[in-house]
């Protein structure tokens, strides 16, 4: 997982890309991207 506070679209595209979770937050509101092929598991 990487956080950020603010990270340009190309490095947010890459992480996404190689299989990161995305952690960030923009004007007060908590954003989590996964990548694309992320399929939740029920534990």
């Amino acid at each position: 997982m990487l956080a950020v506070v603010d990270a340009p679209d190309d490095l947010r595209a890459e992480a996404l890309k190689q299989g990161f979770y995305l952690a960030g937050i923009h004007d007060e509101q908590f954003i989590m991207e996964t990548p694309a092929d992320f399929v939740p598991k029920s534990w």
